[in-house]
């Protein structure tokens, strides 16, 4: 009868396979849902001088968002909101939410947003832009 000795470098080779595979097919194959969303494109466009004011702003962001679950606001240099309070999809595009605005006299306007996407992540953020004088 033959007897096997293991040593502790057979047991960790017997291991380091099946790990690696796990973490190769993990890396591999995980859905998009273990990504958030995030903001690819705004209009205006972030820190922009624009003349003149803009009727709207529309956010694009990497994935479907649910709009009744998300917000836009857009607020002066005193806090006060100058949107319409109509957060909606833009063009029937899940990923674009826009909101409108009121008349913007020349100065700094902050647009922040919390959306919720269709994995139910929530992500949120701001950023200015400024209407210059025409």
């Amino acid at each position: 009868m033959t007897t096997f000795t293991r040593t502790p470098s057979s047991r960790i080779a017997r291991w380091v396979g099946p790990m690696t595979f796990s973490l190769a097919s993990a890396l591999t194959f995980s859905p998009p849902a273990l990504a958030h969303v995030r903001t690819i494109a705004t209009a205006p466009v972030a820190n922009e001088a624009v003349a003149p004011a803009p009727g709207e702003v529309v956010l694009t962001f990497s994935d479907k968002v649910q709009p009744d679950l998300s917000r836009i606001t857009v607020t002066d240099s005193t806090g006060a909101a100058v949107d319409a309070n109509d957060t909606a999809t833009f063009g029937g595009d899940a990923t674009k939410l826009g909101v409108n605005l009121g008349p913007l006299a020349p100065g700094t306007y902050t647009v922040s947003w919390s959306v919720i996407c269709i994995y139910n992540h929530k992500v949120s953020g701001s950023y200015t832009f400024q209407v210059k004088r025409q």
